[in-house]
């Protein structure tokens, strides 16, 4: 009888072995760490990129981004998969949001992340740049031309473009975001287009997004 007994126990003792791993499986998954933007970033733009790190492979992620910071307005309620960002699009100027996270697989779900929250901007996209020189036409240019365009207020950064043709399909140069409002463009980026007639254009940027580009000017390089 007390042999029957010890056998039971072992197999009781067995079971319990091949059912703990399974238990430890089943946790809850760790609360995902928020990345950026920074908590309390400000003069963002209207479109805003959220991230955050992943402690598994197989995790969903739930993300969530109010007005408020009981969440009770959302702009975003999102299920995520195999990924560690949402873009959210269309936000309102000058206007405080509040995001966070949690993590779930095998049916368990993390707590939520702390509350951050950041502010997009209020400022208005910058106004549409203008053009200097080389003026419009211009030709025996140096082969190493310096362009400059007239500075917007409000405008934190530039882009411009050159190309051997109107449409810009095929840019030669681009360089965004460019601080200043003249450049000199080397020779050796031209030399590329095998032609001595190029256009070129300019935008204006800050965090509320883009201008439209400036006229488009040509000029023609010494042969």
């Amino acid at each position: 009888m007390k042999r029957q007994q010890l056998v039971v126990v072992a197999a009781i003792l067995l079971v319990m072995n091949l059912l703990m791993p399974s238990v430890a499986m089943a946790s809850a998954p760790a609360t995902p760490t928020q990345e950026s933007p920074a908590n309390g970033a400000t003069d963002l733009p209207p479109q805003v990129t959220v991230r955050w790190t992943r402690s598994n492979p197989g995790e969903t992620y739930r993300v969530q981004i109010s007005q408020d910071a009981t969440f009770t307005a959302l702009v975003t309620d999102a299920q995520v998969t195999d990924a560690m960002t949402w873009t959210v699009f269309g936000l309102t100027k000058d206007t405080v949001y509040y995001w966070r996270v949690n993590a779930s697989a095998g049916g368990q779900t993390s707590d939520w992340s702390p509350v951050w929250n950041f502010r997009v901007t209020n400022r208005a996209i910058p106004a549409v740049p203008t053009l200097v020189s080389p003026a419009n036409g211009t030709t025996g240019v140096p082969a190493s031309p310096t362009l400059v365009w007239n500075g917007v207020e409000g405008a934190d950064a530039y882009d411009f473009q050159i190309a051997a043709e109107p449409s810009f399909g095929a840019a030669i140069v681009q360089w965004y975001g460019y601080v200043g409002t003249s450049t000199t463009v080397p020779a050796t980026d031209l030399q590329e287009a095998y032609t001595n007639h190029f256009f070129w254009r300019v935008r204006s940027k800050n965090p509320a997004g883009a201008s439209a580009w400036s006229e488009t000017w040509e000029f023609r390089t010494a042969p």
